[in-house]
């Protein structure tokens, strides 16, 4: 948000050099905040001049990113990693996490195994998955309706 607001006032340079660590997450949004980068890529070079700890995150790969040529170059230069999607059982688990987590025991039952099983199977990110959940604990607690068949649950998912 500091980023964003940076046309607003504030001092960023001022702000963020006296850190240890800095975090961010979703710089892919920097985007809408062109004429601001400049002034975060400063600080960026510093923190790396003075062996601080960053760490950037990106829901877009390094070569997609619209950023200058300058920050690509900062960011080329240091230690990258990707995240990979988890195994479908791994996903499973994750849904199944979610579902406990989020549902009382007697709404559980609208994810049945199998319908548990298609969103593991057929989701691309983790928030892709987490949307099919949460979808369809909408149509259930919305109408009071839940899906009996997988088909029914697959139509839901794509606003048949």
């Amino acid at each position: 948000k500091d980023v964003i607001d940076l046309n607003k006032g504030i001092n960023f340079f001022e702000k963020y050099s006296n850190i240890e660590v800095l975090i961010v997450d979703d710089i892919q949004c920097f985007k809408d905040a062109p004429n601001s980068m400049t002034e975060f890529e400063e600080v960026l070079k510093f923190l790396l001049e003075n062996n601080k700890m960053i760490i950037l995150s990106s829901d877009v790969a390094l070569e997609d990113l619209k950023v200058s040529e300058q920050f690509k170059k900062i960011l080329e230069d240091s230690l990258k990693m990707q995240l990979e999607m988890p195994d479908n059982n791994t996903k499973l688990k994750i849904v199944n996490e979610i579902i406990n987590e989020g549902l009382s025991l007697p709404n559980q039952r609208i994810f049945f195994d199998g319908l548990k099983r298609y969103i593991a199977d057929n989701s691309l990110d983790l928030k892709e998955l987490e949307n099919m959940i949460y979808k369809l604990m909408a149509y259930y607690y919305l109408p009071k309706k839940y899906p009996h068949s997988l088909q029914e649950a697959i139509d839901i998912l794509k606003n048949k």
